[in-house]
């Protein structure tokens, strides 16, 4: 479904991003994020131009980083047990997606969160 003339990256890319992101907020002693925290910083991460920001989904719902974005954070809840919600849109990295993070680093992808690994 990706676009091959989109500037925004791979659906794959956003994983390692998010649980970076998600990371770092938990040694700042912040632990807790919202979505909408999340995706101001994939456009910093990703240095996403204005263009990009408004590039629509095949559908013209949402920004296709927007869309990105919460797929990364809902799969990672939903399928790896890497971010647990906490309320009201917001999220905490657990245990297990600090694990995963410190092991596979760039190499998330979907695939690997539905594999059936010990908990």
């Amino acid at each position: 479904m990706n676009n091959a003339n989109s500037s925004v990256p791979k659906s794959n890319c956003f994983y390692y991003a998010v649980l970076r992101f998600a990371s770092d907020r938990k040694k700042e002693g912040k632990g807790v994020f919202h979505r909408q925290e999340a995706m101001k910083e994939m456009v910093k991460v990703f240095r996403l131009s204005s263009a990009a920001i408004d590039e629509p989904t095949e559908k013209r719902k949402a920004p296709r980083y927007k869309n990105r974005t919460s797929r990364a954070i809902s799969n990672m809840k939903l399928y790896g047990e890497l971010l647990r919600w906490k309320g009201a849109g917001c999220y905490e990295i657990t245990p297990r997606g600090e694990k995963v993070l410190k092991l596979m680093g760039k190499d998330i992808t979907p695939s690997y969160l539905r594999r059936k690994y010990p908990r």
